[in-house]
């Protein structure tokens, strides 16, 4: 039994949510908390009709009736049961309430009288002194507004018996004691009780307020010391104050630099406070001159003000995965420490103002709460208490979820046979019957009232379920059709601007991401509805959409999301060079010419050179073959070259003529030396892609030539 109990809770787990169970009211009840009134009939008969009436404090008297158009007012309900459901009473619902049943015969079957009486929570009280001329010291116990509350005195935290009264008178005997004075105001749901003060004796005709600690709640009457060295007696004393913000102000007393309203330098030199703001937050110097002008004292006090630290109230959210997170909610309050509790007892490293609790700890049924402090004051929420439900699916179900699909029979009768029937979105229809061989398929489970549970419901679940129970004979007692619609969750969209400048528009472009189909698109201008399409653009003109934003939703009848709103200003559109962000083309675009240029320069380099290196080969070759050829006659060496480029050939040597010829003398005849014949040099290189030069022309010599021929010059 221990194991199908386990089992069963395993299996709530996963589908639960959450729920605050609702209390019953009692006579006295507090403002704003939920709870029901009761009416039961007797012998537990099923209430055919269900009447209740209320006679308000003023006696007005008030009657609604379940199922009719005599509703109860917002915030009150008729539950199923016959219960009257508030669900945060107000110091109006104060009064009688009488419920009355009737049978289906319209006989009274039970009658029953509440009396409910709402109360504000009561307030923290301060407590103020008042000093007499004959010693005595008069406590105010000062609670605003409120009224009928409880007054009740505490010296040295012992309750003062018969002490009621908003004030309370100390004798001098009383203050010299020096004991610690609060007081405490109540109603019959809730009570609060004020800071210590306490009242000392330092004079016959002095009495002084309590000390002002480091951390000091506002509001409170305090006073910060300053005590000359060796008690001597001060002819000067001066107070100086350095702000939170860094200003600074100084006092002195009996000089018209005085400290300002609320604030004042005693006889004894200690700085008064009537009641402390969190304006008087610093630091504060205080020093002591004797007649002669010599300081004699000198001292520095560190003062925090706080404010009083709020009640907080825990709220609850459910998840899809059966988690449940708490909020504690403490308003626009800072600087606040959070704890939570469970069960009263402190939950350690829970600082945080959010709690998650698993589907584990959530099933465990525990109460929750949170408070709040800061180094002056401290206040603690109402406990809630969370328990698990079930959420039953209607007709527009987001995927995931986990709800039932509850089916009735006619009378609340005992069905003996349970069947379901389910016809899909593309018409093929399936039966289940509970306790057969027909089960549903995982994920579905038909639970013992009958009722399709669905542990997370999906696409495919989408279509129409009809409900059929029977009796033990066999007779149809329940008949019903449920129509199921799942969606998926929408996306957040994104929303693109495009102009076009030519022709004055601008075109907002709600981007669905995820395309996802079936969503209808809503258009926001300034946070305002503009359009409800099924177009996922919205063309504009350029003049209407200046310093205006704009945003997109996407939505179906299970879920929607925003998009973030944007300015819909050209200007802020960004630059784009085919298509893509101006400076990044222009970058890619200045990156490949230096390319391409660097690439032109290496090309030039390369044939420049290869110009050069030709142009030297050839120069090598001409000066080698210049050097093989002979001399000329008269001594000089020849440099000119054909006009082809080769080197000229040698001119012949040539007999000297005379041009008197004596007869007397007579010739005489140098035998000529043969001339040496010499190699001929190899030819130089040619290179392949160069035409063979046409050969050199010999030279004849003498015997070949004839006599009136000229010897053979080369070209000039």
């Amino acid at each position: 039994m221990s194991c199908q109990h386990n089992l069963l809770l395993l299996f709530l787990c996963g589908f639960a949510v959450l729920t605050v169970s609702a209390q019953t009211c009692g006579e006295h009840v507090l403002e704003g908390t939920s709870c029901s009134i009761n009416g039961k009939t007797s012998n537990n008969e099923k209430a055919a009709d269900i009447r209740w009436s209320f006679i308000s404090s003023d006696g007005t008297t008030t009657q609604w009736k379940k199922g009719s158009n005599r509703k109860p007012p917002a915030g009150l309900t008729i539950e199923e049961d016959g219960s009257l459901r508030f669900e945060s009473v107000r110091q109006n619902n104060t009064g009688t309430y009488k419920y009355t049943a009737f049978d289906a015969s319209d006989t009274q079957i039970s009658a029953e009288t509440v009396e409910l009486r709402v109360y504000v929570k009561a307030p923290k009280p301060n407590v103020k002194s008042e000093c007499k001329p004959d010693g005595t010291v008069t406590l105010l116990c000062d609670t605003g507004n409120y009224k009928d509350l409880h007054i009740s005195w505490y010296e040295d935290d012992k309750i003062m018996q018969d002490e009621t009264e908003t004030h309370l008178t100390l004798t001098s005997s009383k203050v010299k004691e020096n004991k610690l004075y609060a007081c405490s105001v109540s109603n019959p749901v809730s009570s609060e009780q004020s800071d210590r003060i306490t009242v000392s004796y330092s004079g016959p005709d002095q009495v002084s307020a309590q000390t002002c600690g480091e951390h000091v709640l506002e509001g409170t009457s305090c006073s910060i010391n300053g005590k000359p060295s060796n008690n001597v007696k001060a002819a000067d004393i001066r107070w100086s104050f350095i702000s939170s913000d860094g200003n600074t102000t100084e006092w002195k007393k009996g000089s018209s630099r005085k400290p300002p309203a609320g604030l004042t330098i005693e006889e004894d030199g200690s700085l008064r406070f009537e009641s402390v703001r969190q304006s008087n937050t610093g630091t504060y110097k205080y020093a002591a001159f004797d007649a002669s002008d010599t300081q004699i004292s000198a001292e520095t006090v560190e003062l925090r003000v706080y404010v009083k630290a709020p009640k907080p109230n825990v709220k609850s959210g459910c998840k899809p995965d059966g988690t449940v997170t708490l909020l504690c909610d403490t308003g626009n309050y800072k600087d606040l420490h959070i704890s939570w509790y469970e069960d009263d007892k402190i939950m350690q490293d829970e600082t945080e103002t959010h709690l998650t609790l698993t589907s584990s700890k959530v099933k465990e049924n525990k109460r929750y709460a949170c408070s709040v402090s800061n180094p002056a004051s401290s206040e603690h929420s109402d406990r809630i208490t969370v328990s698990f439900s079930a959420q039953t699916c209607g007709e527009h179900v987001l995927e995931g979820t986990s709800c039932s699909i509850n089916g009735k029979t006619t009378k609340n009768e005992k069905a003996a046979d349970i069947r379901w029937g389910f016809t899909s979105s593309d018409g093929n229809p399936t039966d289940w019957k509970k306790g057969s061989s027909r089960k549903p398929p995982a994920g579905i489970t038909i639970e013992e009232d009958g009722s399709l549970r669905f542990e997370s419901v999906r696409q495919n679940n989408t279509g129409t379920y009809k409900y059929t129970a029977f009796d033990a004979s066999g007779t149809q007692i329940g008949d019903e059709t449920v129509e199921l619609r799942v969606y998926v969750k929408a996306p957040k969209p994104t929303v693109t601007i495009k102009c076009i400048a030519s022709q004055d528009i601008v075109i907002l472009h709600c981007k669905n991401l995820e395309n996802i189909k079936d969503l209808t698109i809503s258009w926001y201008e300034d946070g305002t509805i503009e359009k409800v399409e099924k177009k996922s653009e919205l063309t504009l003109k350029l003049s209407d959409v200046i310093n205006k934003q704009y945003a997109c939703s996407l939505s179906n009848p299970a879920s929607n999301a925003q998009s973030e709103r944007i300015t819909a200003s050209c200007s802020s559109i960004p630059i784009t060079l085919f298509g893509f962000d101006f400076w990044i083309m222009i970058g890619i675009l200045a990156g490949g010419g230096a390319l391409l240029l660097l690439l032109c320069s290496v090309l030039i380099c390369c044939a420049c050179r290869r110009c050069r290196h030709k142009k030297h080969r050839l120069d090598a070759e001409e000066f080698r073959l210049t050097e093989l050829q002979p001399p000329f006659s008269n001594g000089t060496n020849r440099s000119k070259q054909t006009a082809r480029g080769q080197p000229a050939p040698p001119i012949p040597q040539e007999e000297s003529m005379h041009c008197n010829p004596s007869p007397q003398s007579t010739p005489q005849i140098q035998p000529q030396p043969k001339a040496q014949i010499r190699a001929r040099p190899p030819p130089p290189p040619q290179d392949e892609d160069e035409e063979d030069p046409p050969p050199l022309p010999r030279p004849r010599n003498k015997q070949h030539r004839k006599k009136h021929q000229e010897p053979y010059r080369p070209m000039e």
